[in-house]
């Protein structure tokens, strides 16, 4: 190997990594069960070779649609992973043996440490919803519109909670008027009033506090918007699709994380199926998933996107919105803006109204991460991406 390699293109890293998992997933087990469960086996290979052929034309320039459908047709036909029935068994604290996960790392707030969603996007006071020992963050949240675009009726949605009681409905996220542990509303005494014409400064503090409304369901308050100062304390529903253990560690969560699932397979087989045209086909595997969710069947795959539900029909727009809804928080957003085209649409959801000191990059440069400097510290032959 080269001590000091030079940066080597994207197809050559490309081929680089798809030669060297084609060459070894056949020699991985093929057993689905105690042994290789936290495990890569034959069909987790196969799942990550579908999911970079799915981006192969982004890396090397050259489409795979063929080559995914193959590797997802060997995860599917082998019959040995299906839907769960119930959506939010692939996410209870107790969900290690799923039949949809192909790969899942088996966290634990003891034995295996480091699944963190609850400390890093809950708001400080639903400690005492869930009693948890440590406090979290106040940080990740949806987009509004993301959350918006979801029917009422679906189940991976549920339902908002309110000044008379909290949530009935598990979802993805937790909405609405948030309710302590035993009994009573929550209150969050560093509440913020924003001003008119969204005036970030000066916020007027209520001394008493006031109930805590994760995403201000109801109100005329705008959303969170990832940019300080407009991020509102209450603004921005939050992650609610694991489920969190009653007076556990919000940093430690003992809920498995599917790195791969069944559901996932489909939806890049029913991606594949649509850029070759057999749209018939997709639609019928991404109709299994919203079966599922309890939402009607598409009868297209086009129209506006869940960024912009008030914008034009998209050439599959909803089937990029379905892997949206389905994947919500399961780190394939990124890549999925990246090869629908998407990626650089920054202004849908960045809006810096009021804030002239922060800059935003919109550019296409933004599609590659930038090489740390100590990396070409140590490597003078490395070069770093452009427009870093």
């Amino acid at each position: 190997a080269e001590s000091a390699p030079a940066t080597k293109p994207r197809s050559e890293v490309y081929n680089f990594v798809v030669t060297d998992l084609e060459a070894a997933v056949p020699k991985l087990s093929k057993a689905v069960d105690g042994t290789t469960y936290g495990r890569m086996n034959y069909y987790a290979g196969k799942t990550l070779l579908a999911k970079l052929y799915l981006n192969a034309e982004v890396y090397s320039g050259t489409a795979q649609w063929d080559k995914v459908i193959a590797a997802c047709d060997e995860v599917i036909n082998s019959g040995k992973y299906s839907l769960e029935n119930n959506f939010f068994a692939n996410f209870n604290v107790n969900n290690s043996g799923s039949k949809e996960f192909i790969f899942a790392i088996p966290y634990d707030q003891v034995f295996f440490q480091g699944f963190q969603y609850g400390v890093k996007s809950l708001h400080y006071g639903s400690q005492d919803t869930y009693n948890f020992t440590a406090q979290p963050w106040n940080g990740f949240c949806s987009l509004e519109e993301f959350y918006n675009s979801f029917d009422d009726a679906d189940i991976r949605k549920g339902d908002a909670g309110t000044l008379t009681g909290p949530a009935t409905k598990r979802g993805t996220f937790l909405a609405g008027y948030q309710w302590k542990a035993g009994g009573g509303l929550v209150m969050d005494d560093g509440y913020e009033v924003p001003q008119p014409n969204r005036q970030p400064v000066p916020l007027l503090g209520d001394p008493d506090g006031a109930p805590l409304n994760l995403g201000n369901i109801g109100s005329t308050q705008p959303q969170i918007n990832e940019l300080g100062p407009q991020a509102y304390r209450q603004a921005g529903v939050r992650i609610g699709k694991w489920e969190y253990a009653l007076g556990s560690q919000p940093q430690n969560m003992s809920n498995d994380y599917a790195v791969f699932r069944y559901a996932d397979v489909l939806l890049m087989k029913a991606e594949a199926l649509f850029r070759k045209g057999n749209t018939e086909q997709a639609l019928i595997l991404v109709n299994q998933i919203r079966a599922r969710a309890g939402v009607p069947d598409l009868t297209s795959l086009d129209g506006p996107l869940s960024f912009d539900m008030t914008g034009p029909s998209v050439p599959g727009g909803e089937l990029f919105n379905e892997i949206g809804r389905e994947m919500a928080f399961e780190n394939h957003k990124r890549t999925n803006l990246i090869r629908w085209g998407f990626f650089t649409d920054v202004e849908k959801w960045v809006l810096p109204f009021y804030n002239p000191g922060d800059r935003i990059e919109t550019g296409a440069f933004t599609k590659l991460f930038p090489v740390h400097k100590d990396k070409i510290s140590a490597n003078p032959n490395l070069t770093q991406n452009p427009g870093y």
